[in-house]
């Protein structure tokens, strides 16, 4: 399936199901934080709302990430996870979601082989939640329009993409589909920019 393919599938999604059509600032809400919501990252820049995506297809039994990001540019579809809390509070739960979020993705794109894009998994953690766990992200971009990422961050999303692998394995989602990358919160609306840009 082609990129633009995969661009008209949601466009003709978010004509059905016109809240799918969102904000980064929006599905990164976190309304069981207590008595007020926390919006964990503050841009405005459009994506799609997965979880919206995701109830469309599956009432119930699946899990998906927060929003979704195309870039025509790259060609490159970005699944981004925000978490705001301790990252070993919730990371035994990333490859699970990773691999229902492919399962959503695929029934968008009608059951097409989705093997053929850029698929990365962005997880955002709350840069506060996580003081000292890990550097900020400093070095902006890599030629290839990815985030250089610190030592920890690059060690956490081997551990992710291990986990992935392990749990996909001898399913149709085996094999190298996604790119994991973590990100916190602080750093995302700068990432966002970056990879609109190049």
């Amino acid at each position: 399936m082609t990129f633009e393919e995969i661009e008209e599938a949601y466009e003709r999604l978010c004509a059905i199901v016109p809240s799918v059509a969102s904000t980064f600032r929006e599905c990164s809400i976190d309304d069981n934080s207590g008595a007020d919501p926390i919006y964990l990252v503050s841009s405005p820049e459009p994506c799609y709302d997965f979880d919206r995506v995701k109830e469309h297809y599956f009432k119930s039994g699946k899990s998906s990430v927060d929003s979704l990001l195309l870039v025509a540019h790259s060609q490159a579809l970005y699944f981004i996870e925000f978490k705001n809390s301790r990252y070993k509070n919730f990371f035994e739960s990333i490859p699970a979601k990773a691999e229902d979020s492919l399962c959503v993705h695929q029934c968008v794109c009608n059951g097409n082989d989705i093997s053929n894009q850029s698929n990365i998994f962005a997880l955002v953690m709350s840069t506060e939640k996580n003081p000292g766990v890990i550097t900020p992200v400093s070095a902006m971009m890599r030629n290839a329009g990815y985030f250089d990422q610190p030592s920890l961050l690059s060690s956490l999303s081997n551990e992710l993409k291990e986990a992935f692998e392990t749990r996909c394995n001898g399913t149709p989602y085996a094999g190298n589909y996604l790119r994991f990358m973590v990100i916190l919160s602080n750093d995302f609306d700068s990432f966002v920019s970056s990879i609109a840009k190049h």
